[in-house]
């Protein structure tokens, strides 16, 4: 009998054992579970400390889309302006008419150049305005001399759109990018709508996009 009741009282100890040992960790592993989302996606997202605002968006495009529609024509638009009686006869062959350049703000492509990247980032630029206006065969512009000169037989009629801020949207946002949609109006007063990109670089927000 005292052999019975002793091993009864060992497997009860052993039970016991057991259930602590089994509580322990079930507690260890719910404590070890964390949950952790990627910055920018998730709830509350535009509450990120470091997102720009659907308000401040607004500011930024009604402070330098002016600057982004001029530069857009000084290299797809009419051009910047050149010296008119110094323009002579076009070139009897077709060929490239290079004129100088009168403009007071603009004396040099490095002057166009930093104009530029104060409202697209360096790779739209390089992209969109560098590659035709300055580099290859037929450029826009030279310097000759130590001035400024347009070819005056690549004039062109796209100075960008007339952007309504008041009806921007934020379609897509991360602390880097920023897409937004907005009515718009061409140069034939054609209402429309569009969207802009904006990307942050280390010199603050720039547009990514043609305007």
């Amino acid at each position: 009998m005292k052999k019975i009741w002793a091993f009864l009282l060992v497997m009860l100890l052993i039970a016991v054992s057991a259930g602590c040992t089994g509580k322990d960790d079930a507690s260890s592993g719910v404590a070890s579970y964390s949950v952790s989302l990627p910055q920018g996606s998730g709830a509350g997202a535009e509450a990120s400390g470091s997102a720009i605002s659907k308000e401040e968006i607004k500011n930024w495009l009604d402070d330098n889309l002016p600057k982004a529609k001029e530069i857009t024509g000084i290299f797809w638009g009419n051009g910047l302006e050149y010296d008119q009686a110094a323009a002579g006869e076009p070139p009897a062959d077709g060929g490239q008419w290079f004129v100088p350049v009168t403009s007071d703000t603009y004396q040099s492509i490095q002057e166009i150049k930093t104009a530029v990247e104060t409202v697209f980032t360096s790779q739209f630029a390089q992209d969109h305005f560098y590659k035709d206006g300055f580099e290859g065969q037929y450029k826009r512009y030279i310097e000759e001399d130590n001035i400024l000169k347009i070819d005056l037989n690549q004039m062109g009629t796209n100075s960008g759109f007339d952007w309504q801020t008041a009806t921007i949207e934020v379609v897509q946002q991360s602390d880097t990018k920023v897409v937004v949609q907005m009515e718009n109006m061409d140069n034939y007063q054609t209402k429309g709508e569009g969207q802009l990109t904006l990307e942050k670089t280390d010199s603050g927000w720039r547009l990514a996009s043609a305007v």
